[in-house]
């Protein structure tokens, strides 16, 4: 059965009676519930320091170095391989839209080859289809009654079918659709109209043959499971609400890349540290952090890399994770390797944690340092709503161990803890490595020599893999694996 098959108007229930087909056959098409999801609630949510978590990622992969990758979809083991490949799809999507070409993710309605229609302003994409069906026997009463009653008898059968082999046909779906979407949302940052809230739900579409002599019968069924792209019922669009009539898309795509192609005409062509700081300091010199935000009411664009590109202010300026989209943004123009890193920050070892996005950038020697474009642009009540005079590059390609407060001794680590973390809840599934990329300590741009800690225990490797029983103090000068990261000794 094909996806065409499916496009019709559907109700909670919708029965075309009667249908001959070889036999006479009812067949019907039942909608299941939403499931909603917000990436910041779930980010939120999830268990970010857990020593049983991290003594089982260190038992997994142990003297394994953290996986170098700029993808987030890489950090996962066990995703599978229908996510991924819708993972893959959607990037495909995002680029197209980019390249000004129509399809689900700008003009919903229009898409009729990707999608399925349900009516006017109900579009999904199918993410799974599950093949099924149950053999059963008409009580006699049923049996007396008439044809819909039959068919109300065959679709609870099929339900209980259903219901029965739930984990087996959606526990994966349950598992892995938040960090499949997180991926497509860290990934691809560069599709700025699109927002941190999803939905999916299931369709079941069914057909049965009518009452035979013995009174059995049997129910085939296709179960979907459908990714929610806009559904006027409920007032859900997958769109940023500035950004859901086409038109106004397509400007603003080409405002979008044109305010890349500006930023970076100007961009150091010397070494990739002078390219960060040139990002840092235009991103802090045209924009103000957001003082205005409110989680509830504050419209979705603070949180798309479009408010920190456009150098905005006020109620419409970014937030942390315009800031970091934005940046990221920059970083893959110039093929600087760049990820999303998600976490509650706090200033102060007694200050109250809170949800923040900064970045992690790979230099020339092999390490990732930390870069936090927001904390370089500090509030002030200055009169120039941009410029508060107290921009900075504090917080500049720092490493876990380098001193980020004088009067309490926090480090970046303490006071950045690290990266997503699987830990509870749907997430506990997960065969995921989030051990942090960054650098011991901040990046040396005059030398390009990453310093590594001096405790004992630490683990060395050869750049061909062979593991040294050797201090610090002992090792040739060179390149090495320690703890997981390239290190050159001089």
């Amino acid at each position: 059965m094909t996806i065409s098959s499916i496009r019709k108007t559907v109700a909670a229930v919708m029965l075309l009676l009667p249908s001959y087909v070889f036999a006479q056959t009812y067949q019907g098409s039942v909608m299941g519930e939403f499931h909603e999801f917000d990436l910041n609630e779930f980010i939120s949510n999830l268990d970010w320091e857990s020593a049983d978590v991290q003594s089982k990622i260190d038992t997994r992969r142990a003297g394994a170095p953290a996986p170098d990758t700029i993808r987030w979809i890489d950090r996962i083991y066990n995703l599978p391989d229908y996510m991924r490949t819708f993972y893959d799809n959607h990037g495909k999507r995002v680029k197209e839209v980019l390249d000004g070409r129509t399809n689900y993710l700008s003009n919903p309605s229009k898409d009729r080859r990707n999608t399925i229609q349900f009516g006017t302003g109900q579009t999904f994409v199918v993410l799974k289809q599950v093949h099924g069906g149950v053999t059963f026997t008409y009580p006699q009463d049923v049996v007396d009654q008439d044809r819909t009653a039959l068919a109300n008898f065959a679709r609870t059968a099929m339900q209980n079918d259903i219901d029965q082999h739930d984990d087996e046909y959606l526990g994966d779906v349950r598992d892995f659709i938040p960090y499949m979407f997180m991926s497509m949302s860290y990934d691809y940052p560069e599709a700025f109209w699109l927002r941190n809230y999803w939905s999916w739900c299931t369709s079941c579409e069914y057909s049965c043959g009518f009452l035979q002599e013995s009174g059995r019968d049997s129910v085939s069924y296709i179960l979907y499971v459908l990714f929610a792209i806009q559904v006027d019922d409920t007032g859900y669009d997958w769109r940023i609400e500035d950004f859901r009539d086409p038109t106004v898309l397509t400007a603003a795509v080409q405002e979008y890349k044109g305010l890349v192609d500006s930023i970076l005409t100007d961009v150091p062509k010397t070494t990739r540290y002078d390219q960060i700081r040139y990002l840092n300091n235009w991103l802090t010199m045209h924009n103000a952090y957001n003082s205005c935000y409110d989680p509830q009411n504050s419209p979705s664009i603070v949180w798309s890399p479009m408010s920190a590109l456009r150098g905005t202010s006020g109620e419409r300026g970014p937030v942390c994770e315009g800031y970091a989209r934005a940046f990221k943004v920059l970083c893959d123009q110039l093929d600087i390797p760049c990820i999303l890193a998600v976490g509650d920050a706090l200033a102060s070892r007694n200050a109250n944690p809170e949800s923040h996005m900064w970045t992690e950038v790979k230099m020339n020697d092999e390490n990732w340092y930390a870069v936090d474009v927001t904390w370089n642009d500090p509030m002030n009540s200055s009169s120039d709503p941009l410029v508060s005079g107290y921009e900075n590059e504090n917080w500049l390609l720092l490493g876990k161990y380098d001193i980020v407060n004088d009067w309490d001794n926090l480090t970046f680590a303490e006071s950045h803890p690290n990266s997503l973390i699987y830990g509870q809840g749907q997430s506990s599934g997960w065969d995921f490595d989030n051990r942090t990329l960054i650098a011991d300590y901040k990046y040396d741009h005059v030398t390009g020599v990453a310093r590594v800690s001096a405790p004992e225990n630490n683990v060395i490797y050869s750049i061909l893999g062979v593991r040294l029983n050797k201090e610090l103090g002992e090792l040739e000068p060179g390149l090495y694996i320690i703890n997981g990261r390239k290190v050159v000794i001089k």
